[in-house]
């Protein structure tokens, strides 16, 4: 969230002292993600402490607490997990919205983030311990299982989205930006969509090797602190599924012709087949569940500013572009003859 939410300052102190024990000495709210249903601060305590805090709009997933902290008990320190309550629930609360609180981390993590050699190899050794970790049996039971069926929320919003266009005006900016790119690439995004639909159809009949997949593992989600150690973090959606479901936002090259990067993150990770249609399905769908995401956020929802639109408007377009996501779909969909 980019904008910060209308909660004060003195009922997070309330929370953090009531569920945490901690007396805040400072709460900075920080524009981080273009998440609209989570705000994140950084918090200081009485004895300069800092931690981590983040409130959650929506309904928050129980498995983004038990699964960091299941992986932390089998070996994984890098999964970055909450701190616990002191009242024995599994998190605080401030007007009625679930919050975390975690140790906060000193380090750098986005996008943009460059990696050497050697972290791209700690990078996959990571994410191996992470697909083969034991799962404990009550985890396991609520674990959501891929089922190669496209996002229904972002599908209906593409649907939504197709519909308004031709039949509304628009007097945002961002609105009006967003909706003459819509219709410029309108065929562009109906062939990510039903070519995400027909793969996931032959995926469901193969069915392949399911791991615990973090689902989200790119490097907006690494944490590097200035000694070199990574750190993984926002564990909001885990779910039982191909290992591919974590490649695709870690491999940007076709395996014939892999990047240097995508070489060095396979040494680390090890010997492993990569399952080409798997890897083409979560490509379409992360571009699908994306289109319907930005424009919900930003043709959908009167809850979000300018600030919001104009990032979300500049991470859309950027998918259409030459090498960029639905490029890297189209040209693994073609080696695939689909």
């Amino acid at each position: 969230m980019l904008e910060r939410p209308e909660i004060a300052d003195g009922a997070l102190a309330a929370c953090l002292r009531r569920d945490y024990g901690i007396e805040a000495g400072s709460i900075e709210f920080l524009p981080l993600g273009y998440d609209f249903s989570a705000a994140v601060y950084r918090v200081t305590d009485r004895d300069r402490r800092a931690y981590f805090l983040k409130v959650r709009f929506a309904p928050l997933n129980p498995l983004s607490v038990s699964v960091p902290r299941m992986l932390n008990a089998a070996g994984v320190p890098e999964a970055v997990a909450p701190l616990p309550t002191i009242t024995g629930r599994r998190w605080g609360e401030v007007e009625r919205h679930a919050a975390l609180l975690y140790p906060f981390i000193e380090g750098e993590g986005h996008y943009s983030m460059t990696l050497t050699p050697a972290l791209w190899r700690d990078f996959g050794g990571i994410l191996r311990r992470i697909h083969a970790a034991p799962i404990d049996g009550d985890i396991a039971d609520t674990l959501p299982r891929e089922t190669f069926t496209p996002n229904a929320r972002y599908s209906d919003a593409i649907h939504h989205i197709h519909a308004l266009m031709g039949d509304r005006e628009f007097d945002n900016a961002y609105d009006r930006q967003f909706a003459d790119f819509w219709l410029t690439n309108q065929d562009v995004i109906s062939r990510v969509h039903e070519r995400a639909k027909a793969i996931g159809r032959m995926l469901e009949a193969r069915r392949p090797t399911f791991v615990l997949c973090h689902a989200d593992i790119h490097k907006g989600n690494l944490l590097r602190e200035p000694n070199g150690r990574l750190h993984v973090v926002d564990w909001d959606q885990p779910i039982l599924a191909p290992k591919e479901r974590d490649f695709v936002f870690i491999l940007d090259g076709d395996p014939d012709s892999p990047t240097v990067e995508d070489t060095l993150f396979m040494e680390g990770y090890g010997a492993a087949e990569i399952d080409r249609l798997a890897l083409a399905y979560y490509r379409y769908e992360w571009a699908m569940q994306d289109i319907g995401s930005f424009g919900e956020t930003i043709l959908l929802t009167d809850a979000v500013g300018d600030e919001t639109k104009r990032g979300s408007m500049h991470w859309f377009t950027l998918m259409f572009e030459p090498g960029e996501r639905i490029d890297a779909a189209d040209r693994l969909a073609r080696s695939l003859s689909f």
